[in-house]
């Protein structure tokens, strides 16, 4: 009788192990496509944080020439250095507000994907419990 209910049992056990592996597999598998993902976002924000500081300088630069000759010209009173100053920390405030925003939207991220971590826990803790 003993053998026999071995026999019943063994069948069962590997059963429960390989639906476990199955399980685990794919619980890492779905935390590297969140990852992959996050990763990607992620990527995009950078491009646009480097792209607006690229852009903010380059506008920078040639708006402060501009300007500032502008002013001079219709000012005579101020002086060339006097008005590139002006408009450079006009132009530093821009750049500054495009650079707090890119800064808050990557702070937005989430990269660490939390359900599928807490559920690989969860099931760690249970095969352990069970085992």
């Amino acid at each position: 009788m003993l053998s026999q209910l071995k026999e019943e049992v063994t069948p069962l056990l590997r059963g429960i192990v390989a639906d476990t592996q199955t399980l685990l597999r794919q619980e890492v598998a779905l935390a590297r496509s969140e990852v992959r993902q996050d990763l990607k976002a992620a990527s995009q924000v950078v491009a646009g944080f480097a792209v607006g500081a690229v852009v903010a300088t380059m506008a920078g630069l040639l708006l402060c020439l501009a300007l500032a000759h502008y002013i001079s010209w219709s000012f005579p009173e101020i002086p060339l250095w006097g008005s590139m100053l002006a408009v450079g920390l006009g132009l530093g405030v821009a750049a500054a507000a495009l650079l707090t925003n890119s800064r808050r939207e990557a702070r937005e991220l989430d990269l660490a994907p939390r359900e599928t971590i807490n559920s690989l826990k969860e099931n760690a803790k249970w095969i352990a419990q069970t085992i």
